[in-house]
């Protein structure tokens, strides 16, 4: 067990296949800086960007010449089209972040179970305030080793954000749209993604009648997942990522922010992590993978259809957490669907 497992109170699980995320760093404060730095620059990003361009406007943008010269800039580069390049998904910043929250991998992984060749869509719950699920995902070297290199699907406003948008494009995300993700499968990717999207963001404590003691997926409802599926006959991978709820904190805003953000497609929110700042908690993050279940090519499925495997898969999620939570320290939480 690592000794940030340790300090944290949390025991990580063991099971037969275990993918350990890196070998233990030999000047683990020196990684945790350098997270540290990083977090501010790319988390951060969030706020700094919006809260630069503003104050940039104010100050020097004073006529009508230099208003539309900020204008031509920003849509620049915000739209301007990027060159895909896989190798960031190798760089060693990712490495460092992996480490810095002990990353592990359990359950059913597809390097030991010979199917690491099969395309499917994985479905990482929960989102978490910061989406390290989909992140890790998409990046490090889970990437390749546990979720057979597949492609982040994301909002379409966040891939037009300032840096964080760049790094999206540059690994060939997909926008979540149905159009966008059934060509994608229909190529043959595989897929990532966080099916309770932005609206899971605002679930779970301090949510008004959300208990600590649970943990929320946001998944009644959410068919279209499982549809996309169906009408490519690719299989269905439940993933629950442990500890990706507890990286950040949030302040518990006036319902109108949840609305306003499923509207822009991209959050609204306060939060925070160590020392107040936009630098996640160190947690332990273990990536609990279940079996692949099988889906078959259903050109234009039935809404009965579409809703039993929807309950087929939400019950393999669920017994997903049952069966990792008590060697992950969480004997006593529930995992509620909502």
């Amino acid at each position: 067990m690592s000794a940030t497992a340790v300090a944290a109170g949390v025991a990580i699980p063991r099971a037969v296949a275990t993918v350990a995320a890196v070998s233990p760093a030999k000047h683990r404060s020196l990684n945790d800086l350098f997270v540290v730095a990083n977090s501010l620059v790319l988390i951060g990003s969030f706020f700094w960007v919006p809260a630069g361009a503003y104050v940039f406007y104010k100050k020097y943008c004073t006529t009508r010449k230099r208003k539309l010269a900020f204008a031509a800039v920003l849509a620049a580069i915000i739209m301007v089209p990027l060159p895909e390049c896989r190798r960031v998904t190798r760089l060693r910043i990712w490495r460092m972040f992996l480490r810095y929250f002990s990353g592990r991998a359990v359950g059913h992984l597809s390097k030991d179970a010979g199917d690491h060749q099969q395309q499917a869509l994985y479905c990482l719950v929960p989102h978490g305030i910061f989406p390290f699920g989909i992140a890790f995902a998409a990046l490090s070297d889970f990437h390749e080793s546990v979720f057979n290199s597949a492609r982040p699907i994301v909002a379409n406003g966040i891939l037009h954000m300032p840096v964080i948008g760049h790094i999206l494009r540059m690994l060939g995300a997909v926008r979540a749209s149905p159009k966008a993700v059934k060509a994608a499968l229909d190529k043959g990717l595989s897929l990532s993604l966080a099916p309770g999207g932005i609206g899971e963001m605002f679930w779970g404590y301090p949510r008004p009648g959300c208990s600590p003691d649970s943990e929320y997926a946001m998944l009644k409802g959410r068919l279209g997942f499982i549809k996309r599926a169906m009408e490519s006959g690719v299989a269905v991978v439940p993933v629950y990522v442990f500890g990706n709820s507890k990286t950040f904190k949030r302040v518990q805003l006036p319902q109108m922010f949840e609305e306003l953000s499923r509207v822009l497609k991209a959050s609204i929110m306060l939060f925070w992590g160590r020392w107040g700042l936009p630098v996640p908690f160190k947690v332990p993050l273990v990536f609990a993978v279940g079996k692949p279940i099988p889906v078959p090519k259903v050109v234009n499925p039935t809404d009965e259809q579409v809703r039993e495997l929807h309950a087929k898969f939400c019950k393999a999620l669920v017994s997903l957490f049952d069966h990792y939570k008590a060697e992950y320290g969480w004997a006593r939480k529930t995992l509620e669907l909502v």
